[in-house]
């Protein structure tokens, strides 16, 4: 039997094509025996994101993309290893290969190389249904993979190219199925995951601290009570654990030092006594820097939506309208909002991740503005 390992939590882009293209070959009987074994892990142990072992144990090695999965024809009279449903004439076959290679100009988050691979896929399919031929080949369910494993070349898919939108619809819609192969990454990794996070969980406490982060704006209420004794349970159910009260001194306006005593007089009468105090203030400076470094990294952009209209486009899981801002007019705005002037106080910094997330709370959240 032909097996396929595959390191789910390796780049999506990456391993979501080769699990498709498995998927597609066993529903239609084009490989012999294959299995999928999906691993919980950033790699494989030879480093790569997917590897395929034949039946005679030979292994295609460090396989990174589908156009390497490879295992032995069905027909009995062919003896060469073969891209899943290419057993066709060979000019179908050679651009079916084309297209799956080209499949990794749109793996890529470079805004200008994504734009270049879709408008050149955008022309291909003018006047075409399908990548290759009149069927779905396996280079449609390649390059499809990719689009949906890529966040950033999907939302410029839908805002730009609509030959490239159709047949991405066309393609989702035609093959229902897919949806199991991306629940099969999706499981395998949230296991681990969970797993891996109840652990985490307790030896963080004990090793980095656990955080009452109170703001000096108000007294202590029932929520804050409850979030203090949690926080102090699980920093002190072992040794060498650290609590830290860490004053939110965001908004100077409202604040004032009888709060700030009060907060700290509160949890005493809790039995509660932090090993640390700090102040978000201590880390100004700090946030700032990573704020212009996810701005030159570009993952974060400039918004001005109007009051509102920020709220309603995540709840519709709609882009900004400045999403694609550039780096240096993001931080224009930025400097803007460090001096509070009346222009600065229009725009917020948002990240710049997946607006079409089902988790809606995750969608476009807003990093500052200016105060």
């Amino acid at each position: 039997m032909a097996t396929v390992d595959i390191a789910v939590q390796a780049d999506l882009a990456l391993v979501l094509p080769t699990v498709v293209l498995a998927e597609f070959a066993q529903r239609n009987q084009l490989l012999l025996n294959l299995a999928s074994k999906f691993h919980a892990m950033p790699a494989l142990v030879d480093g790569g994101s997917v590897k395929c072992t034949q039946p005679d144990g030979q292994v295609e090695g460090n396989a990174v993309g589908p156009e390497r999965l490879s295992v032995r024809s069905k027909a009995p009279s062919s003896s060469h290893y073969f891209v899943p449903c290419l057993r066709r004439a060979d000019r179908a076959r050679l651009q079916s290969i084309k297209w799956i290679s080209k499949r990794a100009s749109l793996a890529g988050k470079n805004f200008s190389q994504l734009d270049k691979a879709l408008a050149e896929l955008d022309l291909h399919l003018t006047l075409r249904t399908y990548i290759v031929g009149f069927r779905l080949d396996p280079a449609d369910l390649a390059v499809w993979a990719t689009l949906r494993a890529n966040h950033i070349a999907l939302s410029i898919v839908k805002n730009t190219y609509k030959n490239v939108l159709r047949w991405y619809e066309y393609v989702e819609d035609s093959t229902p199925w897919v949806s199991k192969a991306i629940a099969a990454i999706a499981n395998t990794s949230t296991a681990k995951r969970t797993k891996e996070r109840a652990e985490a969980s307790a030896r963080d406490a004990r090793a980095n601290g656990n955080t009452i982060p109170p703001e000096p704006s108000g007294y202590l209420h029932i929520r804050h009570a409850k979030a203090a004794l949690l926080n102090d349970y699980f920093a002190h159910q072992k040794p060498g654990g650290t609590l830290i009260c860490r004053f939110d001194d965001t908004n100077p306006s409202n604040e004032s030092m009888e709060f700030q005593d009060a907060i700290v007089d509160d949890l005493k009468l809790m039995g509660i006594v932090p090993d640390k105090t700090s102040f978000s203030s201590d880390y100004f400076q700090l946030m700032y820097d990573y704020a212009i470094q996810l701005i030159e990294d570009g993952k974060a952009f400039a918004d001005d939506s109007e009051l509102g209209k920020g709220d309603e486009d995540r709840r519709n899981r709609l882009p900004s309208k400045r999403r694609h801002l550039g780096i240096d007019e993001t931080l224009a705005r930025f400097r803007d909002m460090k001096t509070g002037s009346d222009e600065g106080q229009r725009w917020c910094l948002r990240a710049r991740i997946a607006y079409d997330s089902p988790n809606g709370t995750c969608v476009i959240p807003s990093y500052t503005g200016a105060t």
